[in-house]
């Protein structure tokens, strides 16, 4: 095991001398820039999904928490609410559908 790690330590140290004696073509190096360019935009897409899905997570929470403090009547109010919300967005989607007709 031991003898093992020793040969991938003398491998990494002959890598690291050899890799800035490689050249590469203007070609490959173009597109080793835009699958780099594609690797990053991939990951700061993901890392943006994670952090919009925590939050969105962690405002379900307080809204359900809210909810289970709520007295009877603020409930009834909040629910109410809601439903007037609701009703608002469906009219403005049935205005926007006849709209497009």
């Amino acid at each position: 095991d031991v003898s093992k790690m020793e040969k991938l330590m003398k491998l990494t140290f002959l890598l690291v001398d050899f890799l800035p004696s490689v050249q590469l073509s203007k070609t490959n190096a173009a597109s080793i820039q835009k699958i780099r360019k594609k690797l990053i935009a991939k990951t700061l897409k993901e890392v943006n999904q994670q952090r919009q899905e925590l939050s969105a997570q962690k405002r379900e929470e307080e809204k359900k928490e809210k909810i289970s403090k709520m007295t009877p009547e603020e409930l009834e109010k909040f629910k109410d609410k809601q439903e007037k919300k609701r009703l608002r967005k469906l009219m403005t989607k049935q205005s926007k559908k006849v709209v497009a007709m």
